[in-house]
C-alpha cells in the first residue's frame, strides 16, 4: 500500500468561515485540472509527519512546524492508498507562498468546494476535515 503524506492548511477568513488552502494539478495524466490537498509521497525511512512537512515545504515553500494528525484513511483505488493527513492554521501572507508544483492555489470554503473538480479521495478527507472543525 502506497504512502501519501498530506497537511491541510487552513484559516478563518475575515467573514469567519473556515477556508483551506489547495492545490490546482495542471500536468499531472491523472489528475489534469483537478485541485487537491498539499502533500505527496513518503519515501523510504521517512516518517509520514516529516513526509508532510517535507512536502508542503518543497511545494509552497512554507516551513510548517508542528502539525497535528488529523488521521489515516485508506483507500483501494490505485492498487491501495493510505493516507496521513495532518493540519495546521496557515499564518503566513499568501503573498509569501512560492509555488513549486502546480498550476496554482486557492483558499476555498466548503460550498467553492463542492463546485470543484477534485481528486476522488481528497474530497472525502476534506469533508471529514470540515466536519472534524465544526465540531471542534
Amino acid at each position: 500500500m502506497k504512502i501519501i503524506a498530506n497537511i491541510i492548511l487552513y484559516m478563518i477568513s475575515p467573514d469567519g468561515q473556515i477556508v483551506v488552502l489547495l492545490q490546482k494539478k495542471w500536468n499531472h495524466p491523472l489528475h489534469k485540472d483537478r485541485w487537491c490537498i498539499f502533500g505527496g509521497h513518503k519515501k523510504k525511512k521517512e516518517s509520514p509527519k516529516k513526509a508532510a512537512k517535507r512536502e508542503i515545504r518543497k511545494e509552497t515553500g512554507i516551513n510548517v512546524k508542528e502539525p497535528k494528525r488529523f488521521g489515516v484513511f485508506k483507500f483501494n483505488n490505485f492498487g491501495g492508498l493510505s493516507y496521513h493527513v495532518y493540519y495546521s492554521e496557515l499564518t503566513c501572507q499568501l503573498s509569501e507562498i512560492s509555488l513549486t508544483e502546480g498550476g496554482g492555489f486557492a483558499l476555498l470554503n466548503p460550498a467553492e468546494i463542492k463546485k470543484l473538480p477534485l481528486i476522488g479521495n481528497d474530497r472525502k478527507i476534506l469533508e471529514k476535515f470540515f466536519s472534524f472543525l465544526a465540531r471542534s
